[in-house]
């Protein structure tokens, strides 16, 4: 093999090797903390996002997003709950003003989450947005 063959052989073969390596590598981590619009761009583009309402019975009662999963932050077992959801999946978290699904991102972060979404100031926001809730 030629010396200019072999430059190209291996040239190619180092930008395949490192390509390959990029698309296999993991994903970094994404954990944002979104106004209302962001936010709902997000849950309407996103597919298979599991949106989770952190918040208590009563207040999921009166008034949630559509599609959102209830897991009561005070509950006990939240934690564990947690935990059996699926890591790779994207969730958007909120609660009533925020305080609680961004405590519930930091521990998503710790539990080894790799795509959560804040809705910051919480359903409030979302509201006082003119956004819809469903009552169940």
């Amino acid at each position: 093999m030629g010396r200019r063959r072999k430059f190209t052989y291996l040239t190619t073969l180092t930008i395949f090797w490192l390509g390959l390596t990029w698309a296999c590598s993991p994903k970094t981590p994404t954990f944002e903390k979104l106004n209302v619009s962001d936010f709902q761009e997000v849950i309407a583009n996103k597919n298979d996002i599991l949106i989770l309402d952190v918040r208590t019975p009563e207040e999921y009662q009166n008034g949630h997003l559509n599609r959102a999963e209830l897991l009561n932050f005070y509950d006990p077992d939240f934690q564990n709950e947690l935990n059996e959801h699926e890591k790779s999946q994207a969730v958007a978290v909120y609660c009533a003003v925020g305080a609680r699904s961004f405590q519930a991102m930091e521990l998503m972060k710790t539990l080894g989450f790799r795509e959560v979404y804040h809705l910051e100031g919480g359903l409030v926001e979302w509201q006082n947005a003119g956004k819809e809730v469903v009552q169940k």
